[in-house]
């Protein structure tokens, strides 16, 4: 699990492999997790946030030479999408509930995708998970770039937990994320947490059945943030193991 403390960089002119086209271009400094992400926390002064007590509070995401230009634009229809039609909806609903298309699943997919690419490329996957994981970015890849008609057997989930009172902490904690998985190589995860709601990778499972409203239907479908959603035993502790973690840290004002 990563939790994101203020970053700068230096902007440098890179030409590079683009991750998402494969062709050799300028590339552009990009967010691995969502500016949308960050923006959430910007927009909300007064908010107390939760942070370790020797970390910076967040000013901005990290980023990476990911993408080209085209793809970057590309990747951004998704996500104008999916802050107009849910995130800002969403956040000032009572009871949230609303349809979605087929950007719901690219949003979910890009963010996801560049999540494993900045794991492959730190080494962070441990060594048992490699081969489901390289098969997963290929596969994430091919579908945000409309390559493949779905993710699947990927499968990508978003569970809404910002209406979960015990949950208060770690939804409004810092933006994060982790891979949920056991030590004998068949079952494992990868979390992205935003303000208010998680999306859900699969990398490698033996049985979907323990998932229950929170898968995302490539093709559309409706959100609903009252619904019962159940989620596998494996990222049950996950959650636990963060919530525990958010509740214990200290609460620091934006200035």
């Amino acid at each position: 699990m990563r939790r994101f403390a203020a970053i700068t960089q230096k902007r440098r002119e890179v030409i590079k492999l683009c991750h998402c086209c494969r062709e050799t271009k300028r590339l552009r400094l990009s967010h691995i997790v969502s500016s949308l992400a960050y923006r959430r926390l910007k927009r909300f002064p007064g908010q107390k946030r939760l942070v370790e007590a020797d970390a910076e509070v967040v000013q901005d995401g990290p980023k990476r030479h990911l993408l080209c230009d085209d793809c970057e634009q590309l990747l951004g229809v998704s996500e104008r999408q999916f802050n107009d039609r849910v995130l800002t909806p969403y956040y000032k609903a009572t009871c949230f509930r609303a349809g979605y298309g087929d950007w719901l699943a690219i949003f979910a997919a890009a963010n996801l995708w560049r999540i494993l690419i900045t794991l492959l490329e730190d080494n962070e996957i441990p060594a048992v998970f490699l081969m489901p994981a390289t098969e997963a970015e290929r596969i994430w890849r091919a579908f945000i770039r409309a390559g493949a008609p779905d993710s699947s057997p990927y499968n990508l989930h978003l569970v809404l937990i910002d209406n979960r009172p015990e949950w208060a902490a770690y939804a409004e904690g810092a933006v994060e994320y982790g891979i949920a998985a056991n030590i004998f190589g068949t079952e494992a995860y990868l979390v992205a947490k935003l303000p208010g709601l998680a999306m859900i990778g699969v990398l490698c499972e033996q049985d979907d059945g323990p998932w229950q409203q929170t898968k995302i239907n490539p093709s559309g479908g409706i959100i609903d943030a009252m619904v019962s959603c159940r989620w596998p035993a494996l990222v049950g502790r996950y959650f636990r193991r963060q919530i525990a973690a958010a509740s214990q840290v200290t609460k620091v004002e934006w200035n």
